[in-house]
């Protein structure tokens, strides 16, 4: 039995590859883009009080209503969600929230327990960060028309 080999040379698909690979070492655009997704996303969870899997926040204590200008959730003053911010780079995309002013951003997304300082600090996880069903679609959309556009030539 002998070895044989057989050569394809095309040019057209030689740039389309060669795109690809140059295109899947450079994924900050790609990055940038899920994580403006997500940010979107994340705004959106104030508007509807929900956490990335679509349940309702808790609601409100009464103590906590006595004191509030709003009925709403998490948006007093809307600090919290200022806060929100794109976090990317060549290795993950992601959305951030928090930083100087706003202590309190880490705790409403984890909730707290009583015995936390300064007590109580007993409240519910109001989640608004996260990723849901639709996110992992509209990535993978992303993710697939990034792909298409090098295929393309764009």
């Amino acid at each position: 039995m002998s070895n044989f080999r057989i050569e394809y040379d095309n040019k057209d698909l030689t740039l389309v590859l060669e795109r690809l690979i140059l295109r899947n070492t450079r994924l900050r655009p790609l990055y940038a883009e899920i994580s403006n997704a997500l940010l979107e996303s994340s705004k959106d969870r104030f508007k509807t009080e929900t956490n990335p899997e679509g349940i309702q926040w808790a609601p409100l204590q009464p103590e906590t209503l006595a004191h509030k200008k709003t009925r709403t959730k998490l948006r007093e003053a809307d600090r919290l969600l200022r806060t929100l911010r794109v976090d990317f780079s060549e290795q993950f995309a992601g959305v951030s929230a928090g930083g100087p002013g706003v202590p309190y951003a880490a705790i409403h997304q984890l909730g707290g327990t009583s015995d936390m300082a300064p007590g109580p600090a007993a409240i519910p996880a109001r989640a608004y960060l996260g990723i849901s069903a639709a996110d992992e679609a509209e990535i993978l959309e992303i993710a697939v028309d990034y792909e298409r556009s090098a295929i393309l030539g764009r």
